[in-house]
């Protein structure tokens, strides 16, 4: 993911997708002027200088950086000094997809696209509803939105939404 972002024009997105973005912005004309057979250590030194850890789930990577602004660990009150990985008794789309610490790439993209077309779905079928039991579809319809916008942001193609 890390040398996408060096090398590549990978779509990222995510509060920490858009800092290490602008993380190796001012690095990419030194690492593209490295031999190939650098490339890989280059990132190797970023990645190991940057302290950087990734922590990988079908719908979001964390790189918790900013352990005091961990959502899945502020759902459950974790003491900040044992924030070191994603809590994975609470984390879930809905709470990572606005974490600071969430990276959101292609990698991800069959999660947004199958919960997009699953949300979609139901939400089109609560078109003839009124009242009450459209109002029960809101979380539904926000879902859909949600995955939307998220495919969007790294790229898919959404040509047929």
């Amino acid at each position: 993911m890390i040398y996408d972002l060096v090398f590549g024009e990978s779509h990222v997105g995510g509060r920490m997708g858009k800092k290490l973005v602008e993380m190796v912005r001012p690095l990419r004309g030194k690492a593209k002027k490295l031999p190939k057979s650098e490339r890989w250590n280059f990132v190797k030194r970023l990645c190991d200088e940057g302290g950087l850890q990734f922590f990988f789930a079908p719908f979001a990577t964390c790189n918790p950086l900013q352990a005091s602004k961990m959502r899945c660990h502020n759902e459950s009150d974790t003491p900040i000094w044992i924030r070191k990985t994603p809590n994975v008794e609470t984390r879930e789309p809905g709470l990572c997809i606005g974490c600071a610490c969430a990276i959101l790439d292609k990698s991800h993209e069959a999660f947004w696209q199958s919960r997009f077309l699953e949300y979609s779905l139901a939400a089109k079928d609560s078109e003839g509803f009124s009242g009450d039991k459209r109002e029960q579809f809101r979380a539904i319809t926000f879902r859909a939105d949600q995955a939307r916008q998220v495919l969007r942001v790294i790229g898919a193609n959404l040509e047929n939404d």
